[in-house]
């Protein structure tokens, strides 16, 4: 039997801080995505399936709080 890996969408503008979450949880048997600023990182979670996004509150182009309640208005929970 094969394990699903957990999907995690990481959105976070720190150029090192991605990169480095990437890396502990992949480790950690998770399957990793990164974006780097608020509209790419909503058009990764309304395409893919994630089991948890990591959102930074303060992304440019779009805020992760905002990100959030876009979401959340279109019923991705």
């Amino acid at each position: 039997m094969v394990e699903k890996l957990t999907q995690i969408l990481v959105i976070e503008d720190d150029p090192d801080l991605p990169a480095l979450l990437k890396a502990h949880m992949e480790a950690g048997s998770f399957q990793v995505t990164i974006a780097v600023d608020g509209p790419s990182g909503l058009a990764l979670a309304r395409r893919g399936h994630f089991d948890a996004l990591i959102v930074d509150s303060n992304l440019p182009g779009l805020s992760g709080v905002e990100l959030i309640k876009q979401l959340r208005t279109e019923g991705n929970r």
